[in-house]
């Protein structure tokens, strides 16, 4: 059994892989190409799928457009970055259609973990609760969030597409830090990625990790990649991380 963490007054939460499951990711984004393609290369384009697969490998991963005050997402900015690319004129209502399609075609392959809002419940009774994903499309997030029940936990809500930085640095906890004010040290952060354990350490904040059983460790599918292979994750091994299998050992770990 673990030990319960001392001084843990708040608890912030990764989004999708921790709160949220993930299904068939190579389904997932199988569906997602299929969305974008049609709403970007519709019937009759000279654009072949297969040219516009390449286009698109490891489509996250690729350095972030510029910064515009053009009211759209990073991902949307992503998308008029790639059509620029091929030549293709698309305007914004477009762009922001696209996002959306392509972004639902992905999320039907996630689904809530059954024991999220229980778990949520029980820690909103005596700690201060706080999300922070990595996520270009925060429309989208917030709106899932919203859809789930889960928005009114939440004493804040900190979207990478919206503050400007991302995991795993640890100025996107900062953020978090200062919204809700806490301290690091009393804090933990659960999460599934090597991003969220480097992140959460670098911030002084201490790591729990989820692996469930069903997912042991397996590199998953975390980008676009034009022949699907999986996305490298190492889990990181550092002396605060704590490993869980089950949300629910999370109320356990903090304490009453």
């Amino acid at each position: 059994m673990q030990t319960v963490v001392q001084k843990a007054n708040g608890v912030f939460f990764d989004l999708y892989g921790t709160l949220f499951i993930l299904g068939n990711m190579q389904q997932a984004w199988a569906d997602w190409m299929d969305a974008l393609y049609a709403d970007l290369c519709p019937r009759g384009s000279s654009l072949s799928r297969s040219a516009f697969e390449d286009c698109c490998h490891q489509f996250f991963g690729k350095e972030q457009p510029p910064v515009a005050d053009d009211g759209l997402t990073i991902f949307e900015r992503r998308i008029r970055r790639l059509t620029a690319s091929l030549g293709l004129a698309v305007e914004i209502p477009g762009l922001q259609g696209a996002a959306a399609r392509a972004t639902n075609a992905w999320q039907a392959h996630v689904r809530i973990d059954p024991l999220a809002v229980e778990v949520l419940a029980a820690l909103k009774q005596n700690k201060v609760l706080a999300m922070i994903s990595n996520f270009d499309h925060p429309v989208h997030a917030h709106r899932v969030i919203r859809d789930a029940g889960l928005g009114g936990f939440f004493q804040t809500i900190v979207v990478s597409g919206e503050v400007g930085v991302k995991k795993p640095d640890p100025k996107i906890f900062q953020i978090a830090l200062d919204r809700t004010g806490l301290s690091a040290d009393e804090v933990v952060y659960v999460g599934d990625t090597q991003e969220d354990v480097e992140g959460a350490t670098a911030a002084g904040i201490r790591p729990i990790l989820i692996v469930r059983p069903e997912e042991p460790g397996e590199p998953r599918l975390l980008d676009y990649t034009r022949r699907g292979e999986p996305m490298p994750r190492p889990l990181a091994e550092v002396p605060s991380r704590i490993t869980i299998t089950s949300l629910r050992e999370v109320v356990g770990l903090v304490g009453r």
